[in-house]
C-alpha cells in the first residue's frame, strides 16, 4: 500500500511547518505527534489509526459518489430522496473523521467526481459559469436563426396559437 508523505519544511522548538495542499501550515508539535509520524528529517506519514480513519474516509466518498450519482440520474423521487439523504449521513460521518465543515466535505466529493466527468453528458459543476452561460445563449441565438432562414415547417406552423403567442411574447 502507497503511504502518503508529508513535506516538512520547517522545524522548531514548538511548532512544525508542513507543505499540504501546496501551501505551508503549521502546527504545534502536539497536534503534530497526534497524527504524523516523522520518518526522516524532510518527511512525516500518518500514523496507524490516521491511516484506518482515511481508508475508512475513502470508502466513505466512493459511496458518496455512486449516492449523488444515483440521485442526479433516477426519476424515481422516493430513490432519489433516499440517495440525497445517505449523502447527508456520508457527509456528517466524514466531516466527523476528518474534523472538517461540510463545504470542505462537498470540495472533496466534486473534486473526485470532476475526475470522472469527462465520461458524463451533462457537466455536474462549469468552472465559468458566466461564460458557459454566454455560450448558451449564443448557441440559442443561432439556432433560432437557422430555423427561421431554413424554411422547414416549425412548431408554430402546426398551431396557430403558438404564432399568437410568440408575437405577445415578444411585445
Amino acid at each position: 500500500m502507497k503511504q502518503d508523505r508529508i513535506r516538512i519544511l520547517n522545524k522548531t522548538n514548538k511548532t512544525v511547518t508542513l507543505k499540504l495542499n501546496g501551501r505551508p501550515m503549521t502546527f504545534s508539535w502536539e497536534e503534530f505527534n497526534k497524527k504524523l509520524v516523522v520518518v526522516d528529517k524532510v518527511w512525516a506519514v500518518p500514523n496507524a489509526a490516521e491511516e484506518e480513519k482515511y481508508k475508512k474516509v475513502e470508502e466513505l466518498l466512493e459511496d458518496a459518489m455512486v449516492n449523488f450519482l444515483v440521485s442526479r440520474a433516477t426519476d424515481n423521487p422516493m430513490a432519489k430522496l433516499t440517495h440525497m439523504a445517505r449523502l447527508g449521513e456520508i457527509s456528517k460521518e466524514v466531516c466527523e473523521l476528518l474534523e472538517c465543515t461540510p463545504l470542505e466535505f462537498a470540495s472533496l466529493l466534486q473534486d473526485r467526481l470532476k475526475v470522472i466527468n469527462p465520461f458524463m453528458v451533462n457537466p455536474l459543476w462549469s468552472e465559468k459559469e458566466d461564460e458557459s452561460r454566454e455560450e448558451y445563449e449564443k448557441e440559442c441565438e443561432e439556432n433560432k436563426v437557422k430555423d427561421v432562414d431554413s424554411g422547414k415547417p416549425t412548431f408554430g406552423d402546426a398551431f396557430s396559437c403558438l404564432a399568437e403567442l410568440k408575437e405577445k411574447m415578444n411585445k
